[in-house]
């Protein structure tokens, strides 16, 4: 029963943390602002003569044009992928595990069915490469839908079932450190670990791993924002598409903004998880 309540807290405040996170987007923010701004005199929430409408509605429009400019968006994503550049597999230190943090695949829709593949899936791939390198015994999916996503792949890329340790309880990056250290615990490997992850999602991983007692050895893969942008003007050009406002720019810096609200937010989230596992740790750095 404790334990029941136990997880029925976590799902709670996680839930209670995602909400958050939606409700502070800048996205939903500059939406309101411009909306409140526009409309903030007809619904008699400030006089006629006020210029506070204006100055909500500057900041609502500007706002929301700066969150759709390509360039603006990947000066977020540089910040979070620089320090975290692709490492020759030659290169790659030797552990006992590589650990391959889940949500570059999808469970298939139907029984049967292939797992679905997104833009992050070479995580997959890339993890089989070191395996095949000889960087590790053992890869470790981690995550709640590996079972039927990360596993079916690595089998296909010719990694044999016996070198794959699933973990499949996690459904977030912080349980991907708690429940990976508690593996790495039970099965006696050393804590020194090869993370595979994307790069723009590396440094809150970092952060999380070494947090819960792990030694992460960086192994991103999936730079999006280092391939293109500030850094690649020099090569390109400059381009008028690098100014026009872009929907997906929108997207994009929602997935920007997740990791950077999560440096925050996970520092917290860390402590009580290792609080609720019984689990010592280390203080949450950067």
């Amino acid at each position: 029963m404790r334990q029941v309540l136990r997880r029925i807290c976590v799902v709670w405040g996680e839930t209670m943390i995602q909400f958050i996170t939606w409700l502070l987007s800048p996205f939903n923010l500059f939406l309101v602002f411009l909306f409140i701004g526009l409309f903030g005199k007809k619904i008699r929430l400030f006089k006629a003569d006020s210029k506070v409408g204006y100055k909500l509605a500057c900041v609502g429009f500007w706002g929301l044009f700066l969150i759709s400019q390509p360039l603006f968006v990947n000066l977020f994503g540089t910040f979070l992928e620089y320090p975290y550049p692709y490492i020759q597999v030659e290169a790659q230190p030797e552990c006992d595990a590589i650990v391959l943090l889940g949500g570059g695949m999808g469970a298939p829709k139907k029984e049967g069915d292939l797992p679905e593949m997104s833009g992050a899936a070479d995580r997959v791939w890339h993890a089989a490469r070191l395996w095949h390198a000889g960087k590790a015994q053992y890869i470790i999916p981690t995550g709640s839908a590996e079972q039927k996503t990360s596993l079916v792949l690595l089998k296909d890329l010719g990694v044999p079932e016996s070198a794959i340790i699933v973990e499949n309880q996690a459904v977030n990056t912080v349980e991907n450190g708690v429940y990976t250290r508690k593996l790495v615990d039970r099965l006696k490997l050393n804590k020194k670990v090869l993370l595979v992850t994307s790069a723009s999602h590396m440094r809150r991983s970092i952060m999380i791993f070494k947090a819960v007692g792990l030694s992460p050895v960086p192994a991103a893969v999936d730079h999006e924002a280092t391939y293109g942008g500030w850094l690649r003007i020099k090569d390109t050009g400059v381009s008028i598409w690098h100014f026009l406002p872009s929907s997906s720019s929108i997207s994009t810096f929602y997935s920007y903004y997740k990791e950077l609200f999560g440096l925050i937010g996970d520092r917290v989230r860390v402590r009580m998880a290792l609080k609720n596992h019984g689990l010592g740790g280390a203080a949450c750095g950067g």
